[in-house]
């Protein structure tokens, strides 16, 4: 059994099929040429028994001929006993010296017209064969030893009625031919049905399962056949199932999070929105126009703080969809950072920050990106270096690798909290706590991974030498990406 599991495990369906259809051929042969010889050997008596009569039966004329006596002792075996029969008191010749059985009395006095056999007490045969023709009248007896078939009533009844070949062809060689082909088919069948159905079980118990929203379980692989690659298919897109719901699950649980920490950042602002409006709607005609001008600043500030986290939350989830397409150009990569550039030098300068650009690259180069994602990722990243660093420097870098690009952006501000470093790009970092009660929602950066990844990127953050933040954007060939016809702004 242990090979014959091996073999189901290991051998296509093909083979499979082919070598059991072999295997029960030739062990249908090999069974039914074993089951024959026995046959032939328990039938033994019987046919010998039958051939004796037959020869009897065909030879009346010749009973009496001496060279028919001389046959007939040579056919009969030793332990067989036999009287030919005309009265009681002729018995021409006799291979015992007993007289003949008792048992036969009844019957020699009736003289019947047909074979009669009787089994006498001492397990033993007694046939009565009449014979009749010109030369003879009587019977032929013949006693034996009784074997497994020879007073089978039925069996020396069908012999009678056509002969004994006819009988063992009929009733014994031609059912075992067409017997054990049938029955050694029926039993690999079923090993076969067995080998494959077991797997199917438990490739439907696994859809039983997967129907119940239960992934917690593990299918058998362990078949290196087309059920094996069927199985594991299926544990593969269990697995990718599982994964995709847990990452689903904790989506939304970040969500969860993330909008109770917008609330929670929301209410800042919009407590002192309430406030700044309820100073102006209940004591503005005591206010001057200096304090009207500075409330309403307070009050647009806050406003748009509001706008900034309600449009971040709208632009995660815009991100986080799995159909989120991105709007692929081939772009300038020296009119892409001249923008940057042109959009962040007068806000440095007016904090003393030296804003640098340091590009290996050919003015006619160009690479495949979104554009105005990358912008806003870019955009994202120098607003946080401009807001952390006075009066030092920061330096943005554009150099190809391969057959990617690599940004990176340096300042020479405050740079990272070392033990934030590896959460800085989660939902809701915001660095320390002085940070955490101003302007910051703790989704910028989270934005700008999103973005990254949607271009099958790379992002990381570590300190420089100079003790400020760095930043490093990988973005790897988008040639056999899709290129969006939209206007382009680089």
């Amino acid at each position: 059994m242990g090979r014959l599991k091996y073999l189901n495990r290991n051998l296509k369906l093909k083979t499979q099929f082919l070598l059991f259809f072999i295997l029960s051929a030739l062990i249908a042969a090999f069974l039914s040429i074993i089951i024959v010889s026995i046959c032939i050997f328990l039938f033994e008596d019987l046919k010998q028994v039958n051939e004796i009569k037959d020869y009897v039966k065909l030879n009346t004329e010749n009973a009496l001929d001496q060279n028919y006596q001389k046959e007939l002792k040579r056919r009969i075996p030793d332990d067989f006993d036999y009287w030919l029969f005309i009265t009681d008191d002729n018995i021409p010749y006799t291979s015992s010296s007993n007289s003949i059985p008792t048992e036969l009395s009844n019957i020699i006095q009736n003289r019947p017209t047909e074979e009669v056999n009787v089994a006498t007490d001492e397990n033993r045969i007694i046939s009565y064969i009449p014979l009749h023709s010109k030369s003879i009248d009587g019977a032929f007896i013949l006693e034996y030893k009784d074997t497994l078939f020879l007073n089978s009533k039925l069996i020396n009844k069908m012999i009678n009625k056509t002969s004994y070949s006819a009988f063992f062809n009929l009733f014994v060689f031609i059912p075992i031919l067409i017997l054990c082909p049938f029955i050694t088919a029926f039993i690999f069948s079923l090993l076969l049905a067995r080998s494959i159905n077991k797997p199917l079980k438990e490739l439907i118990n696994a859809s039983e399962t997967i129907k119940q929203g239960r992934l917690d379980f593990v299918i058998n692989t362990s078949y290196n056949n087309e059920i094996g690659q069927v199985l594991k298919s299926f544990e593969e897109m269990r697995e990718t199932l599982q994964e995709s719901l847990k990452k689903q699950w904790t989506m939304e649980e970040q969500r969860k999070d993330m909008i109770l920490s917008l609330t929670h950042n929301i209410k800042t602002p919009v407590t002192i929105l309430n406030g700044h409006l309820e100073l102006i709607s209940n004591y503005g005609q005591n206010l001057t126009s200096a304090q009207k001008k500075e409330s309403m600043d307070v009050v647009v500030t806050n406003a748009d703080r509001i706008r900034v986290m309600i449009n971040q939350l709208n632009e995660i989830w815009d991100l986080e969809r799995t159909n989120f397409s991105l709007f692929i150009q081939d772009v300038s990569l020296c009119k892409f950072t001249k923008v940057i550039k042109d959009n962040f030098d007068q806000i440095c300068s007016k904090k003393n920050i030296a804003f640098e650009i340091v590009s290996s690259i050919h003015k006619e180069d160009t690479f495949s990106f979104d554009p105005l994602r990358m912008n806003e990722v870019f955009e994202n990243i120098i607003s946080n270096s401009i807001k952390f660093t006075n009066n030092g420097e920061i330096k943005f870098e554009v150099k190809k690798e391969g057959d990617g690009i690599c940004f990176k952006i340096s300042d020479t501000g405050t740079g990272f909290n070392e033990k934030d470093l590896e959460y800085i790009f989660n939902k809701d970092y915001k660095g320390d706590e002085g940070v955490k009660s101003t302007s910051s929602s703790g989704l910028g950066l989270y934005i700008c991974k999103l973005i990254v990844e949607k271009h099958n990127g790379k992002i990381k953050a570590y300190n420089n030498c100079s003790g400020g933040a760095s930043i490093e954007i990988f973005l790897p060939s988008l040639m056999n990406k899709t290129k969006i016809q939209s206007p382009s702004y680089f």
